[in-house]
């Protein structure tokens, strides 16, 4: 909607324009790293935030490490699934010394509280870790989901919490023809878990590179030197 406002038209106004234009941009970008229950699900290419920009106080990363909280999941359109139930992979670059907790939810097109927040337990040691949805939970057909991974920097100020957001669809049996790869997700879960079966099979580690070097073109320069530095990364596997 079109603003007639009467103070455009004088000196003042212009040189206040650049200023309002700034200011509206870093509220967007505020706005874009909080878990918002009023997520707009009607953008035909939703962005997610899959690689931590930076952090602050206890949740802060040595620079020299290079290395960022990160999602394997696209960035610039909906990951998809065959499941009903999928399991999610994220990147940890934080330690037992670390101290920190995480927390994963997810909001539905019909139902904003689709998951309620769950406490994630964090690995002990940097590394690549599995999250999956209580079982209570069942993705249903042809709907989008926004999940958000939270780490918990500061209980008592949330606005210094590192979030990490994206999409989701769980698209129907028929829609997937066999013939290519699995749909996004599964294929991440799939991969995942051989390598934590066979974590010195050096083919497997050469298709997790591959596939995780479909996603670096999708990023900024600054978010795709993080991703890139993740890819070799250990794998952290339950029961390991």
């Amino acid at each position: 909607m079109k603003s007639k406002l009467p103070w455009f038209h004088n000196t003042i106004g212009f040189r206040l324009i650049p200023a309002l234009i700034l200011l509206l941009s870093l509220s967007m970008n505020v706005l874009s790293n909080q878990n918002d229950e009023e997520q707009n699900f009607e953008d035909e290419e939703p962005i997610s935030d899959v690689v931590d920009a930076g952090s602050r106080g206890i949740c802060s990363v040595e620079p020299s490490e290079n290395l960022r909280l990160t999602a394997l999941a696209p960035a610039v359109r909906i990951g998809e699934t065959l499941k009903s139930q999928p399991s999610f992979w994220f990147y940890s670059p934080y330690t037992l010394d670390n101290q920190i907790t995480a927390r994963f939810n997810m909001l539905k097109e019909d139902d904003k509280n689709f998951v309620e927040p769950i406490e994630i337990p964090l690995p002990n040691n940097p590394g690549f870790f599995q999250v999956s949805i209580p079982e209570k939970y069942i993705l249903e057909k042809n709907l989008d989901y926004n999940w958000y991974l939270s780490v918990i920097c500061n209980p008592q100020d949330e606005s210094q919490n590192i979030v990490l957001q994206g999409w989701i669809h769980r698209i129907q049996d028929n829609d997937f023809l066999g013939d290519d790869r699995l749909p996004w997700y599964d294929q991440v879960d799939a991969l995942a878990v051989k390598r934590c079966g066979d974590k010195t099979n050096e083919d497997l580690k050469q298709e997790w590179e591959t596939l995780l070097d479909s996603v670096a073109d999708q990023l900024d320069e600054n978010r795709r030197n993080y991703w890139n530095n993740i890819i070799d990364q250990p794998m952290n596997c339950l029961g390991n």
